[in-house]
């Protein structure tokens, strides 16, 4: 199980600092160059906001290091200025790969932007973060270029196919649990695929007393 929880940017970079203190040298390989989430660490000069994610192994425990929710493994933030909603490097741990991580992290800092009213946001990104954004997203971005591995992206948080992928992503993907800043269940698959077999065995209870009546 992984849990994400949505944070803010104290969070964000005290994670950041617990991968890479745990896992120099996967961070320092090329899979990684350029990436560097503390350079997010002081706010923007025009920042007014930050939205930022952090993914933990929750069969981990890391909670006499501070992690109660588990070994941190991921990383996502926004930061808002009042030109444009900027998203910064993300980052997941190179021994957590192809369980859709990264996808759900980002998916789950978008809707924190829906649900406060933004529509749209910039991020410029490595040939990897932008794997996800073309082939699970179906985003193009509108300026590549590959030998300085740079590619930007203004993306509409209003599109159409969000909601299915975000469902798809993170509110049916049973290996995620997504959680506020003080831990409060946000979204959790097992249980509420408990509360919905609940329902249909109380309805199917219901309508069997009424055929005995």
């Amino acid at each position: 199980m992984f849990i994400i929880q949505r944070c803010k940017r104290e969070e964000y970079i005290k994670a950041w600092n617990y991968m890479y203190k745990h896992n120099k040298e996967g961070f320092n390989s090329e899979l990684y160059d350029g990436v560097n989430p503390s350079l997010n660490k002081k706010p923007l000069g025009t920042e007014t906001d930050n939205f930022c994610v952090v993914a933990y192994d929750s069969n981990i425990d890391c909670s006499s290091e501070g992690f109660n929710l588990g070994y941190p493994v991921g990383i996502f933030s926004f930061v808002v200025t009042p030109a444009k909603i900027i998203g910064k490097q993300y980052v997941v741990d190179n021994r957590y790969g192809r369980k859709g991580i990264g996808r759900a992290l980002l998916l789950e800092c978008e809707k924190c932007l829906i649900e406060n009213g933004f529509d749209w946001y910039y991020i410029g990104c490595s040939h990897c973060s932008a794997g996800i954004y073309k082939k699970y997203l179906g985003i193009e971005p509108y300026s590549s270029d590959e030998e300085h591995d740079m590619f930007k992206f203004n993306v509409r948080l209003d599109r159409e196919s969000f909601n299915k992928q975000y469902n798809d992503s993170v509110v049916n993907n049973p290996i995620f649990k997504v959680v506020d800043l003080e831990g409060n269940i946000i979204i959790d698959f097992e249980n509420a695929n408990k509360n919905t077999e609940n329902k249909i065995k109380t309805n199917k209870k219901k309508k069997n007393k009424k055929k005995k009546r």
